[in-house]
């Protein structure tokens, strides 16, 4: 019997999750092969990166609220009856989580960013309580560094067995491409290049520091 599984983000409005999910699932047309995979998304949203050709494509309109996700995932869901559920960002692990609770889907979810650090105020204990009550329930966690995994294990009730190191997905080929192409803006003499949103926990103040 073929195996059903469905890949689950926020959105694909851009980001360095939102590229690894598009990257892995490019890469992968040997495994999809061998199994029924779909991408669901939680938020109706531009679409900064594009999932491969033929896959199938379900957008939700949660307005990036976790009650909304978790509802409309459970309908979504529980008319594809999926095997394995791979999520990816906070709220669509959370979600995850709890519709499994209901459905019974094997869950693996992926954590890129340190969990401790990112959430911040009244938003963010929030997120970190539900982070808390919810991840040890998954039954795979892969995180994409070791500092990650030990926030988890250590802060959030994660077990060291339950949590995976797996670095994001890169395209050798498209950067060497890209390595390869004429420049024209290319700075002379000695330079650091940092790149990232400019957001808090990116630090780009410690860089230039």
């Amino acid at each position: 019997m073929t195996q059903r599984v469905v890949f689950l983000i926020n959105s694909l409005a851009g980001g360095g999750a939102e590229r690894a999910i598009c990257n892995l699932l490019a890469n992968s047309e040997q495994q999809r092969r061998d199994a029924a995979v779909s991408l669901v998304l939680l938020d109706r949203e531009a679409q900064a990166y594009s999932p491969p050709s033929g896959m199938q494509l379900t957008s939700l309109d949660s307005n990036r609220s976790l009650l909304r996700s978790v509802i409309q995932l459970y309908i979504s869901l529980r008319r594809s009856q999926p095997d394995v559920v791979v999520s990816s960002l906070t709220r669509s692990n959370l979600a995850n989580i709890a519709v499994s609770r209901f459905l019974g889907h094997r869950t693996i979810i992926c954590e890129h960013a340190h969990t401790s650090g990112h959430h911040k105020g009244l938003p963010g204990r929030m997120a970190q309580l539900l982070i808390r009550r919810l991840y040890k329930h998954a039954d795979r966690v892969i995180c994409v560094s070791r500092g990650i995994k030990a926030d988890l294990v250590q802060n959030f009730g994660v077990k060291d067995q339950q949590a995976a190191v797996v670095a994001n997905p890169i395209d050798i080929d498209e950067i060497r491409h890209l390595g390869n192409s004429a420049s024209t803006n290319v700075q002379s003499g000695r330079y650091i290049l940092g790149m990232g949103r400019f957001v808090e926990s990116k630090n780009f103040p410690l860089l230039i520091n």
